[in-house]
């Protein structure tokens, strides 16, 4: 099993590293996360210590904890954070088009991304492309009873300000 120590670690490296290969290529990068439902002070822990780690870089900005849902316009792009344990894609989907009403009739694209279910997942739901990723840390004594076959990765998705998506890569992390 791995310690919540070391699944943190883990994870706050991977993504410092994303953060650090996406600046050779990115003017800025922003990072964004939303709570789980199994532990909601693993996020604020993992932003904190990327706060600290890029305090100077002024290229990264790091995001604060809070809603549940978060929500990104990048020009004609939407992009949107869910958990995913609150409401099933369809209906979340649903909450964006009310909730998020102006920012959904601006943009052409919608992507609205959840976690949860420890496995990735994905379709298009009415206007949106819905999908849920594998989880980041690698499969605990939890998952396992529980029977989560999820791989441990991370999905690194780069979209293009008019066309929306244009390249993804998974970074799968070893079980």
């Amino acid at each position: 099993d791995v310690p919540w120590d070391v699944a943190t670690e883990m994870a706050i490296c991977a993504i410092i590293e994303v953060i650090e290969a996406g600046l050779c290529l990115h003017d800025e990068i922003e990072v964004r996360a939303v709570e789980g439902n199994h532990d909601p002070t693993f996020v604020a822990s993992v932003l904190i210590a990327l706060r600290i780690r890029f305090q100077n870089e002024p290229r990264v900005t790091i995001g604060e904890t809070g809603d549940q849902v978060s929500v990104v316009i990048f020009e004609t792009v939407m992009l949107a954070f869910n958990h995913g344990d609150k409401a099933k894609p369809r209906d979340a989907v649903e909450y964006l088009t009310d909730e998020f009403r102006e920012e959904w009739g601006k943009t052409r694209h919608t992507y609205y991304w959840t976690g949860h279910k420890h496995r990735r997942e994905g379709k298009q739901i009415g206007g949106a492309m819905w999908e849920q990723l594998e989880p980041i840390c690698p499969r605990n004594l939890y998952a396992r009873k529980n029977l989560f076959c999820g791989r441990a990765s991370m999905m690194i998705v780069e979209y293009h300000a008019l066309d929306g998506e244009r390249n993804r890569y998974r970074v799968p992390f070893p079980a």
